[in-house]
Protein backbone atom coordinates (compact mmCIF):
# COMPACT_ATOMS: atom_id res chain seq x y z
CA UNK A 1 0.00 0.00 0.00
CA UNK A 2 2.89 2.31 0.31
CA UNK A 3 4.28 1.75 -2.88
CA UNK A 4 0.89 2.19 -3.76
CA UNK A 5 0.40 5.65 -2.38
CA UNK A 6 3.95 6.75 -3.26
CA UNK A 7 3.19 6.23 -7.10
CA UNK A 8 -0.10 8.18 -6.66
CA UNK A 9 1.98 10.76 -5.05
CA UNK A 10 4.58 11.09 -7.91
CA UNK A 11 1.91 11.10 -10.82
CA UNK A 12 -0.20 14.14 -8.90
CA UNK A 13 3.25 16.15 -8.29
CA UNK A 14 4.07 15.56 -12.41
CA UNK A 15 0.27 16.38 -13.74
CA UNK A 16 0.78 19.11 -11.88
CA UNK A 17 4.41 20.31 -13.17
CA UNK A 18 3.08 19.92 -16.60
CA UNK A 19 0.11 22.16 -16.23
CA UNK A 20 2.30 25.07 -14.83
CA UNK A 21 5.01 24.56 -17.37
CA UNK A 22 2.26 24.70 -20.11
CA UNK A 23 0.44 27.54 -18.69
CA UNK A 24 3.48 29.16 -18.24
CA UNK A 25 5.04 28.92 -21.80
CA UNK A 26 0.97 29.44 -23.28
CA UNK A 27 0.95 32.99 -21.21
CA UNK A 28 3.77 35.02 -23.94
CA UNK A 29 2.04 33.24 -26.88
CA UNK A 30 -1.22 35.06 -25.75
CA UNK A 31 0.20 38.50 -25.42
CA UNK A 32 2.77 37.90 -28.20
CA UNK A 33 -0.73 37.48 -30.94
CA UNK A 34 -1.48 40.81 -30.04
CA UNK A 35 -0.65 43.12 -33.49
CA UNK A 36 0.67 46.54 -33.01
CA UNK A 37 -2.82 48.00 -33.70
CA UNK A 38 -4.23 46.39 -31.16
CA UNK A 39 -2.29 46.79 -28.33
CA UNK A 40 -2.62 50.39 -28.64
CA UNK A 41 -5.61 50.24 -28.88
CA UNK A 42 -5.72 48.39 -25.59
CA UNK A 43 -3.31 50.91 -24.24
CA UNK A 44 -5.45 54.18 -25.10
CA UNK A 45 -8.49 52.27 -23.96
CA UNK A 46 -7.29 52.10 -20.60
CA UNK A 47 -5.90 55.96 -20.53
CA UNK A 48 -8.93 57.00 -21.88
CA UNK A 49 -11.61 55.15 -18.99
CA UNK A 50 -9.29 54.76 -16.03
CA UNK A 51 -10.92 58.56 -14.91
CA UNK A 52 -14.80 57.13 -15.59
CA UNK A 53 -14.46 53.48 -14.04
CA UNK A 54 -12.25 51.20 -12.80
CA UNK A 55 -10.12 48.36 -14.74
CA UNK A 56 -10.30 45.14 -12.58
CA UNK A 57 -8.13 41.73 -12.94
CA UNK A 58 -10.85 38.85 -14.19
CA UNK A 59 -9.97 34.95 -14.28
CA UNK A 60 -11.27 34.66 -17.82
CA UNK A 61 -11.48 38.00 -19.97
CA UNK A 62 -8.14 40.05 -18.60
CA UNK A 63 -8.50 43.31 -16.99
CA UNK A 64 -12.01 44.70 -17.67
CA UNK A 65 -13.82 48.18 -17.10
CA UNK A 66 -16.77 48.83 -14.57
CA UNK A 67 -18.51 52.40 -15.08
CA UNK A 68 -18.20 54.12 -11.94
CA UNK A 69 -21.54 55.74 -9.71
CA UNK A 70 -24.17 53.80 -12.60
CA UNK A 71 -27.80 52.88 -10.62
CA UNK A 72 -27.92 49.11 -9.61
CA UNK A 73 -30.87 48.69 -12.56
CA UNK A 74 -28.01 50.33 -15.15
CA UNK A 75 -27.67 48.34 -18.80
CA UNK A 76 -25.74 49.63 -21.42
CA UNK A 77 -26.89 50.66 -24.57
CA UNK A 78 -30.18 52.36 -22.72
CA UNK A 79 -29.24 55.96 -22.22
CA UNK A 80 -29.24 57.26 -25.87
CA UNK A 81 -30.93 56.82 -29.20
CA UNK A 82 -30.89 55.05 -32.57
CA UNK A 83 -29.52 56.76 -35.73
CA UNK A 84 -29.88 55.06 -39.28
CA UNK A 85 -27.01 56.07 -41.29
CA UNK A 86 -26.11 55.00 -44.86
CA UNK A 87 -22.59 54.26 -44.04
CA UNK A 88 -22.81 51.50 -41.45
CA UNK A 89 -26.78 50.93 -40.69
CA UNK A 90 -28.20 52.18 -37.01
CA UNK A 91 -25.46 53.90 -34.97
CA UNK A 92 -26.13 54.28 -31.00
CA UNK A 93 -26.04 58.13 -30.00
CA UNK A 94 -24.90 58.17 -26.28
CA UNK A 95 -26.78 60.65 -24.35
CA UNK A 96 -24.64 63.50 -22.62
CA UNK A 97 -24.35 61.70 -19.22
CA UNK A 98 -22.26 58.71 -20.75
CA UNK A 99 -20.76 60.92 -24.08
CA UNK A 100 -17.59 61.29 -22.29
CA UNK A 101 -16.87 57.45 -22.21
CA UNK A 102 -19.68 56.08 -24.21
CA UNK A 103 -17.83 56.47 -27.59
CA UNK A 104 -15.04 53.98 -26.49
CA UNK A 105 -17.27 51.06 -24.57
CA UNK A 106 -20.35 51.50 -27.32
CA UNK A 107 -18.55 50.86 -30.43
CA UNK A 108 -15.63 48.94 -29.49
CA UNK A 109 -15.20 45.56 -27.55
CA UNK A 110 -18.03 43.86 -25.35
CA UNK A 111 -20.56 43.73 -22.38
CA UNK A 112 -20.89 40.90 -19.61
CA UNK A 113 -22.85 40.22 -16.52
CA UNK A 114 -21.89 38.83 -13.21
CA UNK A 115 -23.72 39.01 -9.98
CA UNK A 116 -20.52 40.21 -8.04
CA UNK A 117 -19.80 42.87 -10.71
CA UNK A 118 -22.39 43.79 -12.26
CA UNK A 119 -22.31 44.87 -16.34
CA UNK A 120 -18.40 45.41 -16.98
CA UNK A 121 -16.70 45.87 -20.64
CA UNK A 122 -14.08 44.00 -22.18
CA UNK A 123 -11.71 45.49 -24.15
CA UNK A 124 -11.69 44.58 -28.39
CA UNK A 125 -9.84 46.35 -31.24
CA UNK A 126 -13.07 46.13 -33.65
CA UNK A 127 -14.81 49.24 -33.96
CA UNK A 128 -18.43 49.03 -35.36
CA UNK A 129 -21.60 51.48 -34.65
CA UNK A 130 -23.11 49.33 -32.38
CA UNK A 131 -22.35 45.96 -30.82
CA UNK A 132 -25.81 44.41 -30.16
CA UNK A 133 -28.84 41.41 -30.97
CA UNK A 134 -31.50 41.96 -31.95
CA UNK A 135 -35.13 40.57 -31.38
CA UNK A 136 -38.45 41.17 -33.30
CA UNK A 137 -41.95 39.89 -32.86
CA UNK A 138 -45.59 41.05 -32.13
CA UNK A 139 -44.89 44.61 -32.69
CA UNK A 140 -42.12 44.85 -30.29
CA UNK A 141 -38.23 45.32 -31.53
CA UNK A 142 -35.68 44.37 -28.63
CA UNK A 143 -31.66 44.37 -28.51
CA UNK A 144 -29.30 43.39 -25.78
CA UNK A 145 -25.05 43.70 -25.25
CA UNK A 146 -23.55 41.60 -27.54
CA UNK A 147 -21.23 39.54 -24.87
CA UNK A 148 -17.95 37.52 -25.83
CA UNK A 149 -18.29 34.73 -28.42
CA UNK A 150 -18.69 31.75 -25.97
CA UNK A 151 -21.51 33.67 -24.05
CA UNK A 152 -23.33 34.22 -27.25
CA UNK A 153 -26.41 31.96 -26.96
CA UNK A 154 -26.19 31.68 -23.11
CA UNK A 155 -26.86 35.66 -22.95
CA UNK A 156 -29.72 35.45 -25.72
CA UNK A 157 -32.26 33.40 -23.93
CA UNK A 158 -31.69 35.53 -20.23
CA UNK A 159 -34.71 38.56 -20.12
CA UNK A 160 -32.72 40.76 -18.04
CA UNK A 161 -30.30 41.42 -20.68
CA UNK A 162 -32.87 42.61 -23.45
CA UNK A 163 -34.60 46.21 -23.49
CA UNK A 164 -38.02 46.11 -25.96
CA UNK A 165 -39.64 48.92 -27.14
CA UNK A 166 -42.55 49.12 -29.52
CA UNK A 167 -41.53 49.08 -32.84
CA UNK A 168 -42.69 52.72 -33.77
CA UNK A 169 -40.53 54.06 -31.13
CA UNK A 170 -37.74 52.54 -31.92
CA UNK A 171 -35.75 55.92 -33.69
CA UNK A 172 -37.08 58.22 -31.35
CA UNK A 173 -34.64 60.66 -29.40
CA UNK A 174 -34.36 59.50 -25.80
CA UNK A 175 -35.55 55.77 -26.67
CA UNK A 176 -35.10 54.93 -22.75
CA UNK A 177 -38.66 56.33 -21.96
CA UNK A 178 -40.47 54.16 -24.28
CA UNK A 179 -38.57 50.63 -22.72
CA UNK A 180 -41.11 48.59 -21.63
CA UNK A 181 -40.89 47.56 -17.58
CA UNK A 182 -39.08 44.31 -16.32
CA UNK A 183 -41.97 42.40 -15.69
CA UNK A 184 -42.93 42.04 -18.92
CA UNK A 185 -39.89 40.95 -20.66
CA UNK A 186 -40.19 37.47 -19.83
CA UNK A 187 -43.14 37.44 -21.89
CA UNK A 188 -41.86 39.67 -24.97
CA UNK A 189 -38.68 37.50 -25.12
CA UNK A 190 -41.18 34.01 -25.79
CA UNK A 191 -42.97 36.05 -28.34
CA UNK A 192 -39.88 37.27 -30.03
CA UNK A 193 -36.98 36.03 -32.19
CA UNK A 194 -33.32 36.73 -32.41
CA UNK A 195 -33.26 38.22 -35.72
CA UNK A 196 -29.85 39.66 -36.32
CA UNK A 197 -26.84 41.03 -34.85
CA UNK A 198 -23.75 42.61 -35.97
CA UNK A 199 -21.69 41.69 -38.89
CA UNK A 200 -18.16 41.68 -39.29
CA UNK A 201 -17.35 43.25 -42.55
CA UNK A 202 -14.74 41.37 -44.29
CA UNK A 203 -11.25 41.88 -44.48
CA UNK A 204 -11.59 45.14 -42.28
CA UNK A 205 -11.33 45.67 -38.47
CA UNK A 206 -15.17 46.89 -38.08
CA UNK A 207 -18.37 46.06 -38.24
CA UNK A 208 -21.74 47.19 -39.54
CA UNK A 209 -25.08 46.64 -37.81
CA UNK A 210 -28.11 46.31 -40.42
CA UNK A 211 -30.43 45.49 -36.95
CA UNK A 212 -33.85 45.88 -38.75
CA UNK A 213 -34.66 47.55 -42.22
CA UNK A 214 -35.79 51.06 -41.42
CA UNK A 215 -38.06 50.29 -44.09
CA UNK A 216 -39.79 48.22 -41.63
CA UNK A 217 -39.75 50.46 -39.34
CA UNK A 218 -41.37 53.07 -41.46
CA UNK A 219 -44.02 50.61 -42.43
CA UNK A 220 -44.76 49.86 -38.17
CA UNK A 221 -44.91 53.69 -37.43
CA UNK A 222 -46.50 54.91 -39.89
CA UNK A 223 -43.92 57.52 -40.37
CA UNK A 224 -40.89 58.13 -42.55
CA UNK A 225 -37.59 57.32 -40.98
CA UNK A 226 -35.01 60.15 -40.84
CA UNK A 227 -31.29 59.78 -41.82
CA UNK A 228 -28.35 60.61 -40.22
CA UNK A 229 -24.74 61.81 -41.35
CA UNK A 230 -22.10 60.76 -38.51
CA UNK A 231 -18.33 61.24 -37.64
CA UNK A 232 -17.62 59.48 -34.74
CA UNK A 233 -14.74 59.35 -32.95
CA UNK A 234 -12.09 56.83 -32.87
CA UNK A 235 -8.69 55.50 -31.97
CA UNK A 236 -5.69 56.73 -33.89
CA UNK A 237 -4.80 53.26 -34.67
CA UNK A 238 -8.46 52.43 -35.85
CA UNK A 239 -8.52 52.31 -39.68
CA UNK A 240 -11.36 52.67 -42.04
CA UNK A 241 -13.67 54.23 -40.49
CA UNK A 242 -15.14 56.68 -43.35
CA UNK A 243 -15.36 60.52 -41.98
CA UNK A 244 -13.84 60.01 -38.21
CA UNK A 245 -12.05 61.92 -35.77
CA UNK A 246 -9.00 60.37 -34.78
CA UNK A 247 -7.65 60.88 -30.82
CA UNK A 248 -4.45 60.71 -30.07
CA UNK A 249 -3.19 59.14 -26.92
CA UNK A 250 -1.84 62.72 -25.47
CA UNK A 251 -5.65 63.93 -25.87
CA UNK A 252 -6.74 61.21 -23.68
CA UNK A 253 -5.94 62.67 -20.30
CA UNK A 254 -7.50 64.92 -18.45
CA UNK A 255 -6.62 69.03 -18.52
CA UNK A 256 -3.58 69.18 -16.19
CA UNK A 257 -3.27 66.08 -15.48
CA UNK A 258 -6.26 65.63 -13.07
CA UNK A 259 -8.07 62.66 -12.41
CA UNK A 260 -11.57 61.71 -11.04
CA UNK A 261 -14.61 60.75 -12.51
CA UNK A 262 -17.02 62.74 -14.61
CA UNK A 263 -20.95 62.81 -14.62
CA UNK A 264 -22.71 62.24 -12.10
CA UNK A 265 -20.95 62.16 -8.55
CA UNK A 266 -17.70 63.46 -10.03
CA UNK A 267 -15.05 65.09 -7.98
CA UNK A 268 -14.44 68.67 -7.85
CA UNK A 269 -11.88 70.24 -10.21
CA UNK A 270 -11.47 67.10 -12.43
CA UNK A 271 -13.05 67.89 -16.26
CA UNK A 272 -12.87 65.24 -19.11
CA UNK A 273 -10.43 65.90 -21.70
CA UNK A 274 -10.71 68.10 -24.75
CA UNK A 275 -11.33 65.42 -27.52
CA UNK A 276 -12.93 66.13 -31.34
CA UNK A 277 -16.50 66.39 -31.10
CA UNK A 278 -18.55 63.77 -32.49
CA UNK A 279 -20.92 64.88 -35.41
CA UNK A 280 -24.44 63.28 -35.99
CA UNK A 281 -26.31 65.37 -38.47
CA UNK A 282 -29.94 64.98 -39.73
CA UNK A 283 -29.97 64.50 -43.70
CA UNK A 284 -32.75 65.28 -46.33
CA UNK A 285 -32.54 61.83 -46.85
CA UNK A 286 -35.69 59.87 -45.38
CA UNK A 287 -36.73 56.29 -46.26
CA UNK A 288 -41.05 56.41 -46.70
CA UNK A 289 -43.22 53.41 -45.45
CA UNK A 290 -43.78 50.72 -48.09
CA UNK A 291 -46.24 47.99 -48.47
CA UNK A 292 -43.42 46.15 -49.87
CA UNK A 293 -41.63 45.89 -46.43
CA UNK A 294 -41.75 42.60 -44.67
CA UNK A 295 -40.77 41.53 -40.70
CA UNK A 296 -37.40 40.25 -40.65
CA UNK A 297 -36.64 36.72 -40.63
CA UNK A 298 -35.18 34.82 -37.53
CA UNK A 299 -31.62 33.59 -37.60
CA UNK A 300 -31.10 30.01 -37.33
CA UNK A 301 -28.93 28.49 -34.41
CA UNK A 302 -25.16 30.06 -34.86
CA UNK A 303 -26.32 31.55 -37.92
CA UNK A 304 -24.30 35.17 -38.26
CA UNK A 305 -26.00 38.05 -38.70
CA UNK A 306 -27.74 39.38 -42.07
CA UNK A 307 -26.92 42.23 -44.32
CA UNK A 308 -30.31 42.43 -45.28
CA UNK A 309 -31.59 43.40 -49.33
CA UNK A 310 -29.88 47.28 -49.18
CA UNK A 311 -26.55 46.57 -46.82
CA UNK A 312 -25.09 49.67 -45.48
CA UNK A 313 -22.00 51.31 -47.37
CA UNK A 314 -18.94 50.02 -45.69
CA UNK A 315 -20.08 46.77 -46.33
CA UNK A 316 -20.10 46.95 -50.21
CA UNK A 317 -16.63 47.78 -50.49
CA UNK A 318 -14.77 50.94 -51.97
CA UNK A 319 -17.05 52.83 -54.24
CA UNK A 320 -15.93 53.49 -57.82
CA UNK A 321 -13.24 56.83 -57.62
CA UNK A 322 -15.01 59.75 -59.34
CA UNK A 323 -12.04 61.26 -60.41
CA UNK A 324 -11.02 58.28 -63.12
CA UNK A 325 -11.07 60.00 -66.81
CA UNK A 326 -13.58 58.51 -68.83
CA UNK A 327 -12.20 56.01 -71.38
CA UNK A 328 -10.58 57.19 -74.92
CA UNK A 329 -12.46 55.94 -77.84
CA UNK A 330 -9.37 53.75 -78.61
CA UNK A 331 -9.81 52.37 -75.30
CA UNK A 332 -13.80 51.48 -75.77
CA UNK A 333 -13.26 50.57 -79.37
CA UNK A 334 -15.74 53.24 -80.29
CA UNK A 335 -14.55 54.61 -83.61
CA UNK A 336 -12.64 57.76 -83.19
CA UNK A 337 -14.06 61.47 -84.28
CA UNK A 338 -11.61 63.81 -85.81
CA UNK A 339 -11.08 67.07 -83.18
CA UNK A 340 -10.29 70.30 -84.32
CA UNK A 341 -6.71 69.69 -84.00
CA UNK A 342 -7.13 66.25 -85.85
CA UNK A 343 -8.48 68.07 -89.20
CA UNK A 344 -5.95 70.72 -89.24
CA UNK A 345 -3.46 70.04 -92.17
CA UNK A 346 0.35 71.28 -90.74
CA UNK A 347 1.79 73.66 -93.37
CA UNK A 348 3.87 71.92 -96.70
CA UNK A 349 1.40 68.82 -96.51
CA UNK A 350 -1.32 68.48 -99.58
CA UNK A 351 -4.90 67.30 -98.50
CA UNK A 352 -6.42 64.70 -100.88
CA UNK A 353 -9.28 66.19 -102.56
CA UNK A 354 -12.28 64.40 -101.42
CA UNK A 355 -13.64 64.15 -105.44
CA UNK A 356 -11.83 64.65 -108.98
CA UNK A 357 -12.85 67.90 -109.71
CA UNK A 358 -15.60 67.74 -113.22
CA UNK A 359 -14.42 67.40 -116.40
CA UNK A 360 -13.67 70.85 -117.97
CA UNK A 361 -12.47 72.33 -114.94
CA UNK A 362 -9.35 72.32 -112.52
CA UNK A 363 -8.62 73.38 -109.07
CA UNK A 364 -8.43 76.75 -107.65
CA UNK A 365 -4.81 78.02 -108.24
CA UNK A 366 -4.88 79.14 -104.35
CA UNK A 367 -4.96 75.69 -103.46
CA UNK A 368 -2.58 72.70 -104.16
CA UNK A 369 -3.56 69.69 -106.02
CA UNK A 370 -2.45 66.26 -105.85
CA UNK A 371 -3.57 64.82 -109.47
CA UNK A 372 -0.83 64.18 -111.19
CA UNK A 373 -0.30 66.45 -115.03
CA UNK A 374 -1.26 64.22 -117.48
CA UNK A 375 -0.51 64.16 -121.36
CA UNK A 376 -3.22 66.38 -122.21
CA UNK A 377 -3.78 69.42 -120.78
CA UNK A 378 -7.03 70.84 -120.46
CA UNK A 379 -7.62 73.99 -122.72
CA UNK A 380 -8.77 77.46 -121.84
CA UNK A 381 -10.22 79.97 -124.26
CA UNK A 382 -8.62 82.93 -124.86
CA UNK A 383 -10.00 85.55 -127.05
CA UNK A 384 -7.50 87.82 -128.75
CA UNK A 385 -8.55 90.99 -130.59
CA UNK A 386 -8.92 91.27 -134.33
CA UNK A 387 -5.59 92.65 -136.62
CA UNK A 388 -6.34 96.24 -137.50
CA UNK A 389 -7.82 96.89 -140.45
CA UNK A 390 -9.22 92.78 -140.22
CA UNK A 391 -13.11 92.50 -140.80
CA UNK A 392 -15.23 92.18 -137.42
CA UNK A 393 -16.60 89.23 -138.22
CA UNK A 394 -13.21 87.22 -137.54
CA UNK A 395 -13.81 84.20 -135.40
CA UNK A 396 -11.82 83.64 -132.48
CA UNK A 397 -9.12 81.74 -131.93
CA UNK A 398 -8.90 79.19 -129.50
CA UNK A 399 -5.59 78.39 -128.56
CA UNK A 400 -4.50 75.27 -125.75
CA UNK A 401 -2.61 77.01 -123.13
CA UNK A 402 0.45 74.77 -122.33
CA UNK A 403 1.34 73.51 -118.63
CA UNK A 404 3.76 75.55 -116.56
CA UNK A 405 7.01 74.00 -116.66
CA UNK A 406 9.20 74.11 -113.32
CA UNK A 407 12.29 74.98 -113.55
CA UNK A 408 15.07 72.20 -114.42
CA UNK A 409 12.16 69.82 -115.63
CA UNK A 410 11.70 68.76 -119.14
CA UNK A 411 8.58 69.71 -120.59
CA UNK A 412 5.86 67.27 -120.83
CA UNK A 413 4.58 65.66 -123.83
CA UNK A 414 1.76 67.59 -125.64
CA UNK A 415 -1.52 64.91 -126.82
CA UNK A 416 -2.25 65.71 -130.52
CA UNK A 417 -5.60 67.91 -131.24
CA UNK A 418 -8.21 65.70 -133.07
CA UNK A 419 -9.78 67.26 -135.58
CA UNK A 420 -13.44 67.38 -135.81
CA UNK A 421 -15.34 64.81 -138.43
CA UNK A 422 -16.05 68.08 -140.62
CA UNK A 423 -13.51 69.14 -142.80
CA UNK A 424 -11.02 71.30 -141.91
CA UNK A 425 -7.58 72.20 -142.25
CA UNK A 426 -4.62 69.57 -141.76
CA UNK A 427 -4.09 68.77 -137.96
CA UNK A 428 -0.93 70.39 -136.98
CA UNK A 429 1.06 69.72 -133.65
CA UNK A 430 0.69 72.21 -130.75
CA UNK A 431 3.87 73.64 -129.58
CA UNK A 432 4.71 75.53 -126.57
CA UNK A 433 4.27 78.99 -126.83
CA UNK A 434 6.65 81.39 -125.41
CA UNK A 435 5.24 83.32 -123.12
CA UNK A 436 4.46 82.19 -119.46
CA UNK A 437 0.88 81.37 -119.46
CA UNK A 438 -0.92 79.89 -116.21
CA UNK A 439 -0.96 77.10 -114.98
CA UNK A 440 -2.37 74.75 -116.04
CA UNK A 441 -3.94 73.83 -112.63
CA UNK A 442 -6.19 77.28 -112.50
CA UNK A 443 -9.78 76.53 -112.31
CA UNK A 444 -11.69 78.78 -114.13
CA UNK A 445 -14.26 80.94 -112.48
CA UNK A 446 -17.49 82.66 -113.55
CA UNK A 447 -16.77 85.93 -114.44
CA UNK A 448 -15.41 88.06 -111.29
CA UNK A 449 -13.15 91.05 -110.68
CA UNK A 450 -9.25 89.79 -110.95
CA UNK A 451 -10.56 86.68 -112.39
CA UNK A 452 -10.71 84.67 -115.73
CA UNK A 453 -14.01 83.78 -117.15
CA UNK A 454 -14.90 80.53 -118.05
CA UNK A 455 -16.74 80.16 -121.73
CA UNK A 456 -18.68 77.23 -122.46
CA UNK A 457 -17.51 75.69 -125.73
CA UNK A 458 -19.73 76.03 -128.13
CA UNK A 459 -21.38 73.06 -130.13
CA UNK A 460 -19.63 70.75 -132.18
CA UNK A 461 -21.65 72.12 -135.44
CA UNK A 462 -21.29 75.24 -135.45
CA UNK A 463 -17.45 75.96 -133.58
CA UNK A 464 -14.93 76.59 -135.86
CA UNK A 465 -12.03 74.11 -136.42
CA UNK A 466 -9.52 74.09 -133.42
CA UNK A 467 -6.33 75.66 -134.31
CA UNK A 468 -2.51 75.17 -133.63
CA UNK A 469 -0.26 77.84 -132.00
CA UNK A 470 -0.17 80.10 -134.89
CA UNK A 471 -3.22 79.88 -137.14
CA UNK A 472 -2.51 80.70 -140.90
CA UNK A 473 -4.02 84.23 -142.29
CA UNK A 474 -7.49 83.86 -143.59
CA UNK A 475 -7.86 83.61 -147.64
CA UNK A 476 -7.64 87.24 -149.47
CA UNK A 477 -10.96 88.40 -150.10
CA UNK A 478 -11.88 88.49 -154.25
CA UNK A 479 -12.62 92.11 -155.17
CA UNK A 480 -16.17 92.69 -156.44
CA UNK A 481 -17.35 92.32 -159.44
CA UNK A 482 -16.67 94.94 -162.29
CA UNK A 483 -19.90 96.81 -163.91
CA UNK A 484 -20.98 93.84 -166.58
CA UNK A 485 -19.69 90.86 -165.47
CA UNK A 486 -21.62 88.34 -164.01
CA UNK A 487 -20.74 87.19 -160.13
CA UNK A 488 -19.49 83.36 -160.05
CA UNK A 489 -21.63 81.42 -158.63
CA UNK A 490 -21.41 78.91 -155.80
CA UNK A 491 -20.49 75.63 -156.29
Amino acid sequence: MTFIHRVRRAVVVMVTGAVVVFGALSTPIVVGALTPAAAQISEDAQIALEQYGSWRPHPRFGNVWVPHRVPPDWRPYENGQWVYTDEWGWYWVSDDVEANWGWVVYHYGRWAFEPGIGWFWVPGDEWAPAWVNWRYGDEYVGWAPLPPDELVESYQVQPAFWMFVPGRYMAAPRVRTYIVPVYRRTVLLRGTRVVNRTVFVHGARLAVNPGISPAYIARVSGAPVATYSVRPRVFAATQGVTGAVQVRRDELRAPGGRRGPAGPGALPGAGPPRLGAISVQRTNTVIQPSAAATAPQPLGKNEPGQLGTHPPRAAQGPAPSTSTPPASPQQSGAPSQPSALQRQTPSGQQTPPKRPPPPGQVPSAGLPSTTPPGPAPLRQEHRERPPPGGPPSQPNIVRPIPPQVPSGTPPPQLRQVQPPPQPAPPQRQVLPSPQVAPPPQRQVQPPQPSQPRQVQAPPVAHAPPPAAARAPAPPPRKPPPKPGEKPEEKK
